[in-house]
């Protein structure tokens, strides 16, 4: 959970990491941002209370956390098990202080475990350590629940910034091999549909996440998305988001490309050696039906979800933009849970073309996955769509596959 009304926290979170931004995002319409003071353990509040000003009630924060569902994402998260807090580049204020005092001491079903404070080092030697502590004891009403919990962490250090790859590196970086595995759940459901018509024989790769805007534009000098920077909140950067709009014809053309555009490059190095794609690999496509399926349900690590990465329909927004969550647009690639095997957006955010034909009739395609504007059925491991392979919406994209 971030407090800050910045990004800060991707600096340091790990890949699967869930943020929640209690205060939202800056620039997010879905997320808007929550400015206010005041809460009930101040003095100031009863005085509010009392003159039953509804004008001035409206700014007080925890009135304002009822208009989205952070506070609710962030009460299941904490009913799931003990938690810790990490703090870094905040004061921890007293226009907080409520929910700071429930988070520090009372917890909900199981409390916090401990609170890592990270803390800035100057060049003389000398560190904020004791403010931040002074901040955080006035969250607390027994001062021995601070002693208990607080543990001091090295210094903070600001992760240097990583040089940006090549579109070849982000693609081998993030495919993730998926082992056929015929003894599994998965294996069994996608071999008895009796829709699939491809099979699963050898292992191969496929990519975490859906083509982006910017590699799709990298590879093919266009960018056919309808979810652009016109069309989404001024100053939102869409490159990440994925790229729709896109006819069946039009993947195969970027896989073909791609393919040959990285047989000529050297992309990466291992021990000073410059190590190029296997001339003998059949390159980059769309995964067949089956894969996708066998993928989506988790492969090997599959526990015969519903969803990609989820049973529940309760559950189903912290791994799928679908029509309740997603605002009525697409989303950045890889901000939501992913499902057992890593993969992120199997379910949800765009329709995603497969290389089969639908039914072998030679009229549709198949696409599997749901989307940003399709209910919770569409976002099921077992749906299918049926379009014309020379369609273009703006719910639907693609992902890559590699075989072995």
């Amino acid at each position: 959970m971030n407090f800050n009304y910045t990004n800060i926290e991707s600096l340091y979170a790990k890949e699967n990491d869930v943020k929640i931004h209690i205060h939202g995002e800056l620039n997010k319409e879905h997320n808007k941002m929550i400015f206010g003071y005041g809460d009930e353990l101040d003095e100031g509040y009863l005085e509010i209370e009392r003159q039953e000003n509804k004008e001035f009630q409206e700014n007080l924060k925890f009135i304002s956390y009822l208009k989205t569902n952070n506070y609710e994402n962030l009460l299941q998260f904490m009913n799931e098990d003990e938690y810790e807090i990490y703090i870094f580049g905040h004061s921890c204020g007293n226009s907080d202080r409520t929910l700071l005092n429930f988070l520090f001491e009372e917890g909900c079903v199981k409390p916090c475990k401990k609170i890592r404070i990270f803390y800035h080092e100057k060049d003389d030697g000398t560190n904020n350590y004791n403010d931040i502590i002074k901040d955080i004891s006035k969250q607390f009403n027994k001062k021995s629940k601070l002693r208990e919990l607080v543990v001091k962490e090295a210094p903070l250090k600001t992760p240097e910034k990583k040089l940006s790859k090549k579109p070849s590196e982000e693609i081998i970086d993030n495919m993730v091999t998926v082992q056929v595995d015929k003894n599994t759940s998965a294996y069994k459901a996608v071999s008895e549909n009796m829709e699939i018509k491809s099979k699963l024989e050898k292992d191969y790769q496929i990519c975490k996440h859906q083509v982006t805007q910017k590699l799709y534009h990298d590879i093919m000098e266009a960018n056919p998305s309808e979810w652009d920077g016109n069309k989404v909140p001024k100053g939102t950067d869409t490159s990440n988001f994925p790229v729709e709009s896109v006819s069946w014809y039009d993947a195969v053309l970027f896989c073909n490309r791609l393919t040959e555009k990285l047989k000529k490059e050297k992309y990466y190095t291992i021990d000073g050696e410059n190590v190029t794609i296997n001339e003998g690999a059949n390159g980059f496509r769309l995964p067949t039906e089956a894969e996708w399926e066998y993928a989506a349900r988790g492969a090997k690590q599959s526990k015969s979800f519903s969803y990609a990465g989820c049973d529940s329909d309760a559950e189903l927004k912290y791994y799928a933009w679908y029509w309740e969550n997603s605002d009525y647009r697409t989303h950045p690639v890889g901000q939501l849970k992913p499902n057992e095997l890593g993969l992120y957006d199997m379910s949800g955010n765009v329709w995603e073309w497969c290389e089969d034909w639908y039914k072998d009739e030679g009229y549709s395609r198949v696409l599997r996955g749901g989307s940003w504007c399709g209910n919770a059925e569409d976002c099921r491991v077992s749906r299918r769509g049926n379009p014309r392979p020379g369609r273009r919406e703006d719910s639907i994209g693609f992902r890559l596959v590699c075989s072995l």
